[in-house]
């Protein structure tokens, strides 16, 4: 691999991992201006479609899609409408860092999943890290345990499994489609879905200030910046060794909810929070070195 393809994947690599992860920040702080994660949800999703569109456009790539394909999108698209409502819901609830937290424990998810699926498959140092994990999520959550709101605990949860039936989904229907054109239908089923959870539930909330429509703006756009230099660079680096550094989402989301919303975690939290990470790290190395 060329150095300067190497540099620019890890560039856009990281870039990405700081635009998805200032998302729910800034999503928190629609909600206290009135606004709520359905709604959020939504413009997140046309955000994403335009992005997406404009890429086809420019590419020259074909939007057509072969009924085949139309099962997989349509169950990539539910587990993705759990992502969104799963993890944009649960900062309404508990804190961004411990939301974050929890969501990014789905690589884990994933890989106890395939060690069911296919037993002697997943080597016996990476199984050790499944129970290290949920050392680490239980030193994250303890301290919040007397003052836990089950529904942000649930629904971050929610997202942890839907992101991990994504990766499972995706791997069985998409590996003849092309990335951006799966991108743009997931998108476009995702949006349906929470249109129609809105629209039955009466929950369509625009912001009541100036910094509510802002940071609307910001995490919708955010949510597309991070799409786009995902596609970057996964080009350049390959998805491998570009999910390594997108690793590095929910530490840069921590550190957004620190300067923005002045939300802090506790030395037992931080403890947990650097086991869980650790583990990310590892379980991607390993991952990566499997591709190679």
């Amino acid at each position: 691999m060329p150095n300067n393809d190497l540099k620019r994947g890890i560039i856009f690599s990281i870039t990405s991992a700081v635009c998805f992860g200032c998302v729910t920040t800034f999503a928190r702080i629609t909600y206290e201006q009135g606004s709520n994660s359905l709604t959020v949800g939504i413009f997140r999703s046309v955000f994403g479609i335009a992005l997406c569109l404009l890429l086809i456009l420019v590419q020259s790539k074909t939007l057509a899609l072969s009924k085949s394909k139309l099962s997989g999108i349509m169950l990539v698209s539910l587990c993705t409408s759990g992502i969104a409502l799963g993890y944009l819901g649960a900062v309404q609830f508990i804190p961004v860092g411990l939301a974050a937290i929890i969501f990014f424990t789905w690589p884990i998810l994933l890989l106890v999943y395939l060690s069911i699926r296919q037993p002697g498959i997943i080597p016996a140092k990476l199984l050790s890290s499944f129970g290290l994990a949920f050392i680490g999520l239980c030193l994250v959550i303890g301290p919040v345990f007397t003052n836990l709101n089950l529904v942000g605990i649930s629904l971050a949860l929610l997202a942890a499994f839907s992101a991990a039936g994504v990766f499972v989904t995706s791997q069985h229907y998409f590996k003849s489609l092309d990335l951006i054109v799966a991108a743009f239908w997931v998108n476009i089923f995702t949006l349906a879905i929470i249109c129609m959870i809105t629209f039955l539930s009466h929950q369509f909330q625009m912001p009541n200030t100036r910094l509510g429509y802002l940071t609307m703006l910001l995490a919708s756009g955010g949510y597309a910046c991070g799409l786009l230099t995902m596609f970057i660079a996964i080009q350049h680096i390959g998805a491998a060794r570009s999910a390594l550094y997108f690793n590095l989402e929910p530490v840069i989301a921590t550190i957004a909810a620190m300067l923005l919303l002045g939300e802090f975690l506790t030395t037992i939290q931080l403890t947990g929070f650097a086991i869980i990470m650790g583990i990310l790290f590892y379980t991607s190395i390993g991952q990566q070195n499997q591709d190679e």
